[in-house]
């Protein structure tokens, strides 16, 4: 029997460069969903930070900082992240299910995935994604482990059709 996915939020967690991004638009695609990042809500409010300081557009703004190494920008991305949630764990999730996403990935800290989880009634899925063989490690503010998740998702799919292909599988199993 196929599962009702109608009432599902993913949540699409790892480390670094483990394949998220491409596992949560691989969903979002076999589902029709929308897709989101935590990231792109951290940016904004970055972007409309550098646009109040220098009188530019938020719009050229956001372009420029996603231009930018991550590395460069990385401890004023994660102050901003810290800002967001401080009060809120859930902001983030929250921000972007009322954009209409059903598959979020770049959550980061335990307490965000805590409230991600049943948030508006939606059925949570966790997805831990692990990449084989596994790249070097990058100095970043996860917390969350594979303990966090609902289910693993082994990606050692070097061409993007047969990951989405492996994630179709799992969906309809």
């Amino acid at each position: 029997m196929i599962h009702d996915y109608s009432n599902s939020l993913f949540c699409i967690i790892g480390k670094p460069h483990h394949g998220k991004t491409r596992v949560a638009e691989a969903i979002a695609q076999a589902l029709g969903f929308k897709q989101g990042s935590a990231s792109d809500i951290i940016y904004e409010a970055l972007a409309s930070q550098y646009a109040h300081a220098t009188g530019n557009t938020v719009a050229d703004c956001f372009t420029m900082l996603k231009k930018m190494p991550k590395e460069t920008i990385r401890a004023e991305l994660v102050r901003v992240g810290d800002d967001l949630t401080r009060n809120d764990p859930g902001a983030l999730v929250t921000a972007l299910v009322q954009r209409g996403c059903r598959v979020i990935d770049g959550i980061r800290r335990c307490v965000e995935i805590k409230a991600a989880r049943g948030i508006f009634g939606m059925e949570t899925n966790v997805w831990w994604v692990m990449r084989h063989p596994e790249p070097p490690p990058i100095a970043d503010n996860t917390e969350v482990t594979i303990d966090d998740s609902d289910f693993v998702i082994l990606n050692q799919y070097p061409d993007v059709s047969k990951l989405r292909a492996a994630v179709v599988q799992i969906l309809l199993g």
